[in-house]
């Protein structure tokens, strides 16, 4: 009887050692091939389309430069293949972007960030609208901001109180589709860049 119980005791152990490893191969194999996107040049529309599991980790990106903020040069945005798709990259502390990435190709590699929007942030928005207005003015914007800015979020509107309500939509749609009551808009920290 000992000799029976000992048995099934083992056999329960194999299957759960068997089991446990099988896991582990493919939690390695899943580890593995997140690391190989982040260790391989990617595309915008890559890192936008693995964002959520890029946050946080170093990725390298290679893309068009089609703006250097003129305010400092402490940001560029890079176009994909797909001119809609748009990713803000911002420069390492104290550092700027050259002039001469726009309209280059550039290679970054840096943190990926996530900026959300939900209603609090909209209202806090609403709320400092005049303060904005007055700087972005200063900065040789038009009122509705940089047209970079505008369209790597997706806005079109030219008023701020335009984009908010627009960012409002955007939020209801999201959270009827996805549960999601924000906007995720994602960025790269870089810590280094040149051009090609």
């Amino acid at each position: 009887m000992k000799t029976k119980k000992f048995a099934v005791a083992l056999a329960a152990v194999a299957m759960l050692f068997t089991a446990s490893c099988g896991g582990n191969k493919k939690a390695e194999t899943d580890a593995a091939q997140a690391e190989a996107v982040q260790d391989s040049v990617m595309e915008v529309e890559e890192v936008l389309a693995n964002a959520d599991s890029l946050v946080g980790k170093t990725v390298k990106v290679e893309a068009i430069c089609f703006h250097v903020c003129q305010h400092g040069q402490k940001k560029m945005h890079l176009m994909g293949n797909d001119s809609t798709k748009i990713l803000l990259v911002m420069a390492p502390e104290g550092d700027k972007f050259k002039e001469e990435y726009k309209n280059s190709i550039v290679d970054v590699e840096g943190t990926l960030m996530e900026s959300r929007v939900d209603e609090a942030a909209l209202a806090e928005r609403e709320a400092n609208i005049k303060a904005q207005q007055k700087e972005e003015k200063q900065h040789g914007h038009g009122e509705g901001g940089c047209d970079a800015s505008k369209k790597a979020k997706g806005v079109k509107s030219n008023t701020i109180a335009d984009q908010i309500a627009e960012q409002r939509k955007m939020i209801k749609e999201r959270e009827a589709k996805e549960g999601k009551a924000y906007l995720s808009y994602y960025y790269v920290v870089a810590k280094t860049h040149a051009a090609k």
